[in-house]
């Protein structure tokens, strides 16, 4: 079936949606992952304007749940995989989306090449990284050369005057895409969507990398003025002052709410119940 190409209708959230199916690759947007993140964009969209900048973006399933929740929004989607850019492309004009750019380039504090570590076997690698020291399994990925951007180079490229969401997924690299944007972060305040990944062990090499790396975007979110909220499944949040040490996959996802905006709508957990 790998070398059958076709598209099937699927429903999220109620609105249906054509998905293609390339080369075996799409299927995993037939069903709605990520249901926190749907629910945090649906309570997030009607308080900003502005552009959704998607960092990380895969096959396109924060597109699907942005175009779901407002079809007009501007969406900028990010990806280092060009077969990644390819596929978004295909899933942009089967469905008609409007007002879509996708960059076929990572965001980072710099503009150069870099290298993408992927899992051998699979070309749309949803864990693909540039930062291999984060990998508990480095010596067994496959190097791709990729490009990447300084985020706010391309946010005054694009001329992108507003944003109001950022989601970030880039498998350890959030430090770098937090600092490319500081610009755009600090003259927008828009909520951002960041998938911070656990540390797991600390006393492995990739563990402390990771523990320091998270150290540093805390850090870094402190001095921008943000809040760090977990994002949990139902869309709920709870407020972290640390995110510590734990290995806990379903405790990934964080909301980054910029000082001064009150973000009750989301809260029904308690901190004590991290």
């Amino acid at each position: 079936m790998w070398r059958v190409n076709f598209s099937v209708n699927a429903a999220i959230a109620g609105t249906r949606v054509r998905i293609p199916v390339m080369l075996s690759q799409g299927p995993q947007n037939l069903a709605l992952l990520e249901p926190g993140v749907f629910g945090a964009l649906e309570r997030i969209l009607p308080l900003r304007r502005g552009a959704v900048l998607d960092v990380g973006m895969n096959v396109g399933q924060t597109l699907l749940k942005v175009k779901v929740l407002d079809g007009r929004r501007t969406y900028v989607g990010f990806d280092t995989n060009p077969r990644c850019c390819h596929y978004v492309d295909q899933l942009i004009a089967a469905n008609g989306f409007a007002d879509c750019t996708i960059v076929p380039a990572g965001l980072s504090d710099r503009n150069g090449l870099a290298t993408l570590w992927l899992r051998p076997n699979v070309s749309l690698d949803p864990s693909a990284t540039t930062i291999d020291a984060v990998c508990d399994d480095a010596r067994t990925l496959r190097r791709q050369c990729a490009s990447v951007c300084r985020g706010d180079d391309v946010v005054a490229a694009l001329n992108i005057d507003e944003v109001a969401v950022i989601k970030i997924d880039t498998e350890g690299g959030e430090l770098e895409v937090l600092r490319g944007l500081a610009a755009a972060i600090d003259r927008c305040r828009p909520y951002i969507v960041c998938e911070i990944l656990p540390v797991g062990d600390a006393t492995t090499p990739a563990g402390r990398t990771r523990l320091s790396r998270q150290r540093a975007v805390q850090a870094l979110l402190q001095t921008m003025n943000y809040r760090i909220f977990r994002l949990f499944s139902d869309a709920s949040i709870a407020e972290v002052d640390d995110i510590g040490v734990h290995g806990d996959l379903d405790l990934s996802n964080y909301l980054l709410v910029p000082m001064g905006d009150p973000p009750e709508t989301f809260r029904r957990h308690s901190t004590n119940d991290q």
